[in-house]
């Protein structure tokens, strides 16, 4: 994969981001993206996403984003999330996501350090901080439920609400999730755990969120 991501910007390099947040480099089904004017377009390969927007993915639908600092959003079926923030400024470099529901993958390749510059997820029940990993996180609405995984690295993760301290977080609020580790949040839960997966599970997760890739002639970012 990081071949395929050297190679696309070696190719085509970062001038066909001009703005923009990230392009589409693969799309499999029916994929979404709401546009700031409100109108909802179908996602194709070299859709261009911008700040603010948001992506809807319905069933049996995938899409891969590589993103203007290489980053990469794996997209999973019936999902939804608002890309509410993305500079990649020498002073600014903040992303904030918004995962509504659904599950994404994201690969980032930059370093954050978690004050200076950010990276987070949030759902309804907590906020996953990445300062430069591969994770998971997944969200059910029916059981207002969240769900991390880290790939590799160390995932931060604050519990949105009241009962951080109850939950178990340490006195900075945080949990940290190491590599091959998961994290289950519940709205209206006492208690949280981190728990070591099982290895042919974890080996299934990271196989079935990377989204195949297939590079393609980028024609600066289609504006559907």
């Amino acid at each position: 994969m990081k071949n395929l991501i050297f190679i696309f910007f070696l190719v085509f390099g970062f001038n066909v981001f001009a703005g923009q947040s990230g392009i589409f480099m693969v799309v499999k089904g029916n994929v979404f993206i709401q546009r700031l004017d409100g109108k909802t377009v179908k996602a194709k390969l070299n859709s261009a996403l911008y700040p603010g927007e948001s992506v809807t993915s319905e069933a049996n639908s995938k899409a891969k984003i590589v993103m203007s600092d290489r980053n990469i959003i794996n997209v999973l079926p019936n999902t939804k999330f608002v890309v509410e923030k993305y500079t990649n400024e020498p002073n600014d470099k903040t992303v904030s996501i918004k995962l509504d529901s659904g599950k994404i993958r994201t690969d980032v390749e930059q370093k954050y350090d978690g004050k200076s510059s950010t990276f987070e997820i949030r759902t309804t029940v907590a906020a996953m901080g990445v300062r430069g990993t591969q994770l998971v996180v997944s969200h059910n609405t029916a059981t207002n439920t969240s769900e991390v995984v880290t790939l590799t690295g160390e995932v931060y993760v604050q519990r949105v609400g009241k009962l951080s301290s109850a939950l178990g977080f340490g006195q900075n609020g945080e949990l940290i999730v190491k590599t091959q580790e998961m994290l289950q949040i519940k709205h209206d839960a006492k208690t949280a755990k981190v728990e070591l997966m099982n290895m042919k599970a974890f080996e299934a997760l990271k196989s079935e969120t990377d989204v195949t890739a297939e590079v393609a002639k980028p024609s600066g970012g289609v504006r559907n």
